[in-house]
Formats: C-alpha cells, structure tokens, sequence
C-alpha cells in the first residue's frame, strides 16, 4: 500500500505541473497576442487592460501599453476605465434588486411608480412624456430590455477639466431634472416615448437615465450611494465608482481616453450625468468581479436565486403579448 501511495503522489505532482504549464502557455499566447495588436494598431490603441476569470475566480490580471501616451505612464491591472455602456448591465442588475427588495412589479407603470415615491430633490417632479401611445405603459421590463419606445439619442457627455492644475468643469452640467427634461445646460433633448412600447428592440441609452430617476426616487439618494449600496460594496468592487465627475484623488489613476486616430481626446475624459447609460469607472478586474458575483449559484451577497428568478421574469413577454425572441437578446446576468 505504502509503495502505491509512492506513486501516486509523484504521478499527481506531474499532472499538477502539467496543468500549470498549460495555463501559462495559455497565458503567454494571449499576452503575446494583446502586444502584437497594440503595436500593430500604429498609436492607435495605446494601451489595453484585461482580467481573466476561470471557474468562477479571477485567474490573473495584467495591463498593457500606455494610459497616458505623452507622459509613458503604463496601464497596469489598476489603472481606470471609463466603462462607458457596460454601466448598463451593472445598472439593470441594481434596479432589479431595487424592485425586489421594495415589492415593485416590472410591469407597472414606471410614472405610477415615480409618482409613489417622493421626488429625489435632482431629480424633481417628472413623468415620461407618452402622449402618442397613452394606452401602453413603460415598465421596468420594457427599459431594461431596449423594447420600451423611447428616445434613441446618444450621450456625448460634458467637458471637464480633469487636468487642470485645480479640476473643473468646461461645460456646465445639469441636474437630473435637466438631463431628463432637455433643459440647459444639458446638450440632449427632452426623453420621451417615441415608439409602441413593447413592439420592437431598439437601443436606448435614455431609457437606462428613466431607470436612474426612477432608482433615486425610490432611495432619495444621489445615484452613485445607490449603486455603492447595492452593488459595488457588496461586491468588494473597491475600484469602481458610479461619482460624476471623478473624485480628484482618483484622476490620476484614469486612462487618457484617444480618438480613434490616435490623438488625445481634446479637453479630456467626459463627465456623464446620466450615470446609468455611461458613467462607470472601473478595472476589469472589478468587471470580473460583478461578472462572478452575478453568474454564480453560491455566491449569496449579491444575487443567489433571487436574481436568476427575475431574470425570468424580465425576459419573459408580458401577459398576453407574444414572445419575441429577438427582444430576449440584453442584459442576460
């Protein structure tokens, strides 16, 4: 027996090995492949972040290139991103919660439910201007899906002067009430119902700002404590934040956003007040986190089953509506 176990230890020992070797080959033709395309991109792609997760636990993290081609400042696994749309999916995972947790139904009126709470003082007395389709409601359901009929502009953001010997903003940027009404100083129209609920997927990036003024009225909080509170604490997501504009002791961790021709963004990162379509700043390493904390079944701080049954339900046609599986296509966390 004693002489079996001898053999087996070594013979684990060497499968062990070989498993390390095979991740690290993978590991190196993936980094081999990441630098090959930064220098071949011409300036164009400076720089590029990634963290890799395998069963359910982040293997490694590593950053590549430049953040900050003018001063050679190298990204690592802590330099900051602006996330940009993947906000959307942290987001959406919020609300749900948010639902859950105060027995709301996403098939109800999303004004029906601005109307029960008191207004949050940003965001003020609103309601989703509907007047071309009055007998078909906007729901949570219908935001989160891209299916609710409303406006499709896209946000461009605010100028702001991130690098300035004392930060601050270029453009004015509105209050929530603003943003949601087209008021100046914001640079976008009023957000409003533009097609037949619940009929067709069409991106809307002003749906998800109608889901953060629906969130700060139901906390009456700022949206970056809410998402702190629902997600990014209970997550350990220690890297991120929901804050528009960035905090100060944060900015000089930010990449330099560039344009597609290589050359800086003029005036620097944009400030996104409705945080919810855009406003995230993050690692993938934080991503790989939320991406963890919301797929699996025995992680409880976040989601457990709770999730996966809202899942269901908000990718489910509502009651007597045909399901459409072209509808089905977002935000399945």
């Amino acid at each position: 027996m004693r002489n079996g176990i001898t053999r087996i230890v070594p013979l684990l020992l060497v499968l062990l090995s070989g498993c390390a070797r095979a991740k690290e080959a993978q590991r190196s033709a993936l980094t081999s492949w990441i630098e090959k395309h930064l220098e071949t991109s011409a300036g164009k792609i400076p720089g590029a972040s990634v963290a890799v997760i395998r069963n359910y636990r982040i293997e490694w993290a590593q950053g590549f290139g430049q953040s900050d081609k003018e001063h050679g400042t190298a990204v690592t696994a802590a330099t900051l991103f602006q996330a940009c749309s993947v906000s959307k999916a942290i987001s959406a995972v919020a609300a749900v919660i948010a639902f859950e947790d105060h027995k709301l139904r996403i098939d109800e009126n999303i004004d029906d439910i601005l109307k029960a709470f008191q207004p949050n003082a940003e965001v003020g007395p609103w309601e989703l201007p509907n007047k071309d389709y009055p007998a078909d409601p906007v729901t949570l359901r219908l935001l989160l899906s891209h299916t609710a009929g409303t406006s499709d502009f896209r946000y461009s953001g605010y100028r702001y002067g991130y690098y300035r010997t004392a930060p601050g903003p270029i453009d004015r940027i509105p209050t929530m009430h603003q943003e949601l009404n087209g008021l100046p100083p914001a640079n976008t129209p009023a957000i409003a119902v533009i097609r037949k609920p619940g009929v067709t997927w069409h991106y809307s990036a002003p749906g998800f700002t109608v889901v953060q003024a629906l969130l700060m009225d139901i906390y009456n909080q700022d949206f970056a404590s809410i998402m702190q509170q629902l997600i990014l604490a209970p997550l350990g997501m220690s890297d991120s934040t929901f804050v528009q504009p960035l905090p100060e002791d944060l900015i000089p961790r930010m990449a330099v956003p560039y344009l597609p021709d290589g050359h800086r963004l003029p005036d620097g990162p944009r400030v996104f007040n409705s945080a919810a379509s855009g406003g995230l700043v993050t690692t993938p390493t934080d991503l790989a986190k939320f991406v963890i904390g919301s797929g699996r079944k025995s992680v409880p701080i976040l989601v457990g089953s709770r999730l996966r049954r809202k899942r269901k339900q908000v990718f489910r046609a509502p009651e007597g509506r045909r399901a459409d599986r072209r509808l089905l296509r977002t935000y399945r966390f």
